[in-house]
């Protein structure tokens, strides 16, 4: 056995001792870091919020890329971002604001006077409503970059992280409001998260092309309503996980007709109102939810 004694360690001159102290200092740190690069392993955030009736999801990529889709319908978007964000976190890289109805963007407001946000998506479509005056106010008074939520067109958010926008389509009408959404897929390695928004299901088949023919989770469109959700859709995407951003609400959603039909797919279905928020982790080839 070897003996240590740290005495002998004191009979060296001041300068030899202050050298050995921060070389041993060195190793350590070096350790630390080459362990913690071992056993780290990047990984993508995205938390649905039970907001009530409404859409709201945040995502944070490996490298801290913040995303913000949607707001809710009020405040309680803040109690959210709370749990996912730092205490010392006010910026928010990209916020997209998927089309103008309350229960998307009524909470944006809020979110906006508490947090700087860099850049924001707007809808192609506009309401002359109170809240979405509000909301436009509040985005010139931030003076974020503001930028129209138009595709096809790809978003680079991390290293391996995209946000392709495949509707609206740049040039083309629409007959309903809800059909000028924001919506696309995200990707991180292979895993694939279909974004909707309020899509009808003519402007979620009319994206079916662009799709693979299977994605590993699905942001079910309004709310779960019977006219999305078709069963021709659900087929070509066969989403692995379903979420149902929804609260109590006279329009009878989510309709039994569209959960017969995710069920029909094999999908695994979550509900905000039931089961409360999601958290999704994502290493770029699988994901997990995580409490």
């Amino acid at each position: 056995m070897i003996a240590i004694n740290f005495r002998h360690f004191f009979r060296f001159h001041t300068k030899t001792r202050f050298a050995l102290f921060a070389f041993a200092i060195f190793v350590g740190i070096a350790f630390y870091v080459t362990l913690f690069a071992f056993f780290h392993v990047a990984r993508l955030r995205v938390s649905f919020y039970d907001i009530g009736q409404g859409d709201a999801m945040f995502l944070e990529t490996p490298r801290h890329f913040q995303m913000l889709v949607d707001g809710g319908p009020g405040p309680v978007i803040l109690e959210g971002l709370t749990s996912d964000m730092p205490f010392y976190d006010r910026t928010i890289d990209l916020l997209v604001a998927t089309h103008p109805d309350s229960d998307h963007m009524g909470g944006l407001v809020d979110v906006l006077n508490r947090y700087e946000v860099k850049t924001i998506l707007l809808p192609r479509v506009s309401k002359k409503t109170l809240v979405y005056e509000q909301f436009l106010e509040a985005v010139r008074q931030e003076g974020a970059s503001v930028k129209e939520g138009v595709g096809p067109q790809t978003i680079m958010l991390d290293d391996d992280v995209f946000f392709s926008i495949l509707n609206p389509k740049k040039g083309e009408t629409y007959k309903q409001s809800n059909d000028f959404g924001v919506a696309g897929i995200l990707r991180y390695g292979t895993f694939e998260l279909l974004l909707t928004a309020d899509l009808g299901s003519q402007g979620e088949e009319a994206m079916a092309p662009f799709l693979p023919s299977s994605i590993d989770v699905l942001k079910v469109a309004h709310h779960g309503s019977k006219y999305s959700s078709s069963l021709r859709f659900l087929k070509h995407v066969l989403p692995r996980l379903s979420v149902i951003s929804v609260g109590p609400n006279r329009y009878g959603h989510p309709s039994p007709d569209v959960l017969k039909r995710l069920a029909f797919v094999g999908s695994h279905i979550w509900r905000t109102d039931i089961e409360g928020d999601l958290r999704i982790r994502s290493d770029g080839k699988t994901f997990w939810i995580s409490r």
